[in-house]
C-alpha cells in the first residue's frame, strides 16, 4: 500500500495518481456545485471551496508563508479546519494542527518545537495571546460559506 507523503500534496508522480491538491481541482472542475464539506450550519460546494482555499493561500503567502514553513493552525474540528488545512497545502508550506479544544500550553509547547512561521486562527474564537510572540505574523479567518467572509494579517 502507498500513501501520500504532506510533500507530495500538490503533486503528481510518474505514472501515479495526481496529489490531493490536483485531485480536489480535477473533482471541482467536473462537479462544481456537488457538496464538498459540510457542518452544522455549513455547506461548501467544490466551487466554492476551491475559491475559499485559493484566496486564503494567497494571504498566508502575503504574509511570506511558502515551501518549507509551517503554519500553525488553531481551529475547532468544523469545516474550517479543512478549509484551511487545503490552504496551507496550496502555500506548499507544511501544517500543524492545534485544536482550540485542547489547553493552551499544550499548543504553545507543540509551535514551539515545530518552528511556526506563522499562526492561521479559524473561527470565531480566535487565537489566545498568550499562544504566540510579536515575530509571527497571526491570521484571522472567518469563513461564511460560500467565502472567506474576513481574513486579517496582524503581528501579536
Amino acid at each position: 500500500m502507498s500513501g501520500v507523503a504532506i510533500g507530495d500534496l500538490g503533486r503528481s508522480t510518474a505514472g501515479g495518481p495526481a496529489g490531493l491538491l490536483g485531485r480536489l481541482a480535477e473533482h471541482a472542475a467536473r462537479t462544481p456545485d456537488a457538496l464538498a464539506v459540510s457542518g452544522a450550519r455549513e455547506r461548501w460546494s467544490y466551487r466554492a471551496f476551491e475559491s475559499a482555499t485559493a484566496r486564503l493561500a494567497e494571504r498566508l503567502k502575503s504574509a511570506g508563508v511558502g515551501p518549507g514553513d509551517t503554519v500553525a493552525i488553531h481551529a475547532l474540528r468544523t469545516p474550517a479546519l479543512a478549509l484551511a488545512l487545503v490552504a496551507v497545502a496550496r502555500t506548499g508550506a507544511a501544517f500543524l494542527i492545534c485544536d482550540a479544544a485542547h489547553p493552551v500550553r499544550q499548543s504553545r509547547r507543540q509551535a514551539e518545537r515545530s518552528g511556526v512561521k506563522a499562526w492561521l486562527a479559524c473561527g470565531p474564537a480566535g487565537l489566545p495571546k498568550e499562544l504566540v510572540g510579536p515575530e509571527l505574523p497571526v491570521l484571522t479567518a472567518e469563513f461564511d460559506a460560500p467565502d472567506v467572509a474576513s481574513c486579517e494579517i496582524t503581528n501579536a
